[in-house]
């Protein structure tokens, strides 16, 4: 009877000794230590940018509602204590991670519905700030002193003394980038990044 031929070099398949699996864990232990500190720094970075662009977003609803109204309407930087989503025990302040976008002052009634008639006016509110803790914000005049609130006209343009022009977002830690939204007279908003050089769109003025 024949045997079937040998082919020299096919042997049995054989998994990892433990030298090996130890070498492979070390290495993936190496790689970890050096990329987790990036990832955790970008993962800050991004809820960063998240409040910027949501305090933006109240302050670009506050102006386009009061020129769809034609009528003056205001943006308040709020907190809340014992809620993530501004509601009844929400107060005014320079360094809310909240807004309220409505015609009245809307302390301790940020959980009202939406309403032209009912105090405090209000049209719109932000989400749940979750940053709490890990971004800071500063907002504050043109005097430098801190300010709560900016009102808008009929016309879109800022109204009164004492209103915010700048308000600053930056990390709890006090490392990674720093982020302005700027609030011109005229009304208009901006972000823009104090660290990029001038001659990056993102420059600050």
């Amino acid at each position: 009877m024949l045997k079937p031929p040998r082919h020299p070099g096919r042997g049995r398949l054989r998994g990892f000794n433990m030298l090996e699996l130890a070498i492979a864990l070390v290495v993936l232990g190496l790689t970890l230590a050096v990329g987790l500190p990036n990832v955790a720094d970008w993962l800050r970075d991004l809820r960063l940018r998240g409040v910027a662009e949501s305090l933006k977003t109240g302050l670009d609803k506050a102006r386009m509602e009061a020129l769809k109204g034609n009528r003056t309407m205001s943006y308040w930087l709020v907190t809340d204590s014992k809620s993530k989503v501004p509601g009844a025990d929400c107060a005014l302040s320079a360094t809310g991670l909240s807004w309220v976008v409505s015609v009245n002052d809307p302390s301790g009634a940020c959980q009202k519905d939406p309403s032209t008639t009912d105090d405090p006016m209000l049209a719109f509110r932000s989400e749940a700030a979750l940053e709490a803790g890990m971004v800071n914000v500063a907002a504050t005049a043109s005097d430098g002193n801190a300010a709560a609130q900016v009102t808008f006209n009929a016309l879109g343009q800022v109204q009164g003394a004492g209103m915010i022009r700048q308000i600053v977002v930056s990390r709890a830690d006090g490392k990674g980038r720093t982020l302005r939204i700027m609030i011109e007279p005229g009304g208009s908003v901006r972000t823009c990044d104090p660290k990029v050089s001038a001659a990056d769109p993102r420059a600050c003025p």
